[in-house]
């Protein structure tokens, strides 16, 4: 094929104005199209223009640092305690006095012992140290009946083996010692009476077995008395206790423990939001003691009552008092008995502190030197009466 060039050359000069706009409308539109749609080149340019900065890990931040430094603090004097019991076939283990249903259920599977005879170590429960010297707090029930009782401190794969110095039923604590050639880190114990409700609170120990484990949540209640024994009046939280909890402490804001993690209420063997912890002073009390004499004494003088009945206000104003508890009975040869007092009596005073509850009455009888004299003011007849009444020993009232 042969082409013309004149004839070519004709044509472009005869159509020179629409070549040169096609001409002009090609660049334009690539242009556009290098704008629009930017390859490597025009990338590389915009990136070199404005640079992205690299990501950077920054630094902790530790919003909740109150909390850390608490269980920094605390944490070190938390142990975990397990002990090998012998169990005859059918042993039922045995609850702290005054715990009826809805805590059977918990109670009764708290424990997973075999019926066969043999024996079992288990994982029972925490304990916390008191004292550098190796004295712990805990609960009775996590050691009672034990044969052997081994505790491991936070962060050391030791078994010490732990001796009991003493235990109280009535309150389900015990203090245990062990021997290490250390001084141990120890926990303080603050004032439960200062405690409020909504108060934050963490619960450290080993639920489950799994040691070091903290929870946190607030004070639900305090003073419940009707979910323990006559000397049981619990603080109640909703920080998460489980089996394996179990004497180990309730700690407040300032790094104190302000009780010592007792049982809870459950239908699930498991944490349920209720959850009951021995106010601190109560431990203090009962730790001296157990220190001191391997054992607690209370005092008593020999009188009976029932709270709810005893306290009820119609009749305590048809007998002329105000306040107080009305007396059921009188033990015979009892100190109350030798002062004069009778059924029909409403106690008013205690030395001078006002009795309005069962428990006003019966923690300044009990936490009275055993052999000292209280002063007593009681009504009869609507007539006030003072006596002085000797403090004996409860298990000889």
């Amino acid at each position: 094929m042969k082409i013309n060039l004149r004839e070519f050359s004709g044509l472009a000069q005869r159509n020179r104005w629409e070549l040169t706009a096609l001409l002009l409308v090609t660049l334009l539109c690539g242009l556009l199209l290098g704008t629009v749609l930017p390859g490597h080149g025009a990338a590389s340019a915009i990136l070199a223009k404005d640079h992205p900065a690299p990501l950077a890990i920054p630094s902790p931040v530790h919003l909740s640092s109150e909390f850390v430094s608490i269980v920094q603090s605390v944490e070190p004097a938390v142990v975990n305690i397990s002990t090998t019991q012998v169990h005859k076939a059918n042993r039922r283990p045995r609850r702290p006095r005054g715990f009826d249903d809805p805590f059977d259920d918990f109670w009764n599977r708290f424990f997973d012992f075999p019926d066969n005879g043999s024996s079992a170590e288990r994982s029972l429960g925490s304990g916390v140290i008191v004292d550098k010297k190796g004295y712990i707090l805990t609960n009775n029930h996590v050691v009672e009946g034990a044969t052997k009782i081994q505790v491991q401190l936070n962060g050391d794969a030791t078994r010490y083996t732990g001796k009991i110095v003493g235990t109280d039923e009535e309150t389900d604590l015990a203090v245990l010692k062990i021997e290490t050639n250390r001084d141990l880190a120890a926990a303080k114990l603050g004032n439960s009476d200062g405690v409020k409700v909504g108060d934050w609170v963490l619960a450290i120990g080993s639920p489950f077995g799994l040691k070091a484990t903290v929870t946190a949540g607030i004070i639900s209640a305090k003073d419940r008395g009707s979910v323990g024994g006559q000397f049981q009046r619990f603080l109640q939280t909703d920080a998460a206790i489980n089996p394996g909890n179990s004497g180990g402490p309730l700690v407040d804001m300032a790094g104190e423990v302000i009780g010592i993690n007792t049982a809870i209420v459950t239908q699930s063997n498991g944490y349920q939001g209720v959850g009951f912890a021995l106010p601190s002073n109560t431990a203090i009390s009962t730790y001296n003691d157990l220190i001191a004499h391997g054992k607690v004494t209370r005092g008593s003088i020999g009188v009976s009552f029932q709270e709810e009945q005893s306290t009820n206000p119609i009749v305590l104003k048809e007998l002329g008092a105000p306040y107080g508890i009305v007396i059921e009975g009188v033990e015979p040869g009892s100190p109350a008995s030798s002062a004069g007092l009778k059924s029909g009596d409403v106690i008013t005073q205690v030395d001078g502190n006002p009795v309005k509850t069962g428990s006003d009455l019966v923690d300044r009888i009990t936490q009275a030197k055993v052999g000292s004299k209280i002063r007593i003011a009681y009504m009869r007849d609507h007539k006030e009466i003072e006596t002085d009444v000797t403090v004996e020993a409860r298990d000889h009232v």
